[in-house]
C-alpha cells in the first residue's frame, strides 16, 4: 500500500467519527497502545473513556490494556498529541531552500 493510498484510508475511516470525536483523533493520531499505529489504519478508531478524557485506540482489543494503568495511557495520549502538534507545525512551515 502506497503512503497515498494509507492516507487515503485513514481519512476514510476517521471521516466515519462524529465530528468532535474526529476532530479528537486527528489531534491524537496514533494509538495510545500501539502507538505506531496510526488511527484510522485498522478500520474506525475505537474511543473509550479514562478519567473522563476521550482515548482512542487502534482497536477494541486494546481497551482492557490502556485501561490497566490509565495514568500512563492518558501520559501516552498527551505525548501523542504534542508529536502530531510537531508534525503539523513541521509541514506548515514554509520549506527553505
Amino acid at each position: 500500500m502506497t503512503s497515498a493510498d494509507e492516507e487515503a484510508e485513514i481519512k476514510e475511516e476517521l471521516s466515519k467519527l462524529s465530528p468532535e470525536d474526529r476532530k479528537l483523533a486527528e489531534a491524537q493520531g496514533y494509538c495510545a497502545i500501539e502507538s505506531d499505529n496510526r488511527l484510522g489504519v485498522m478500520g474506525v478508531p475505537y474511543k473509550i473513556m479514562i478519567k473522563d478524557q476521550p482515548v482512542f485506540l487502534c482497536c477494541k482489543g486494546c481497551a482492557k490494556d490502556a485501561q490497566k494503568d490509565p495514568e500512563k495511557t492518558l501520559a501516552t495520549v498527551k505525548e501523542l498529541k504534542d508529536k502530531v502538534a510537531a508534525e503539523s507545525k513541521k509541514k506548515e512551515e514554509p520549506r527553505k531552500k
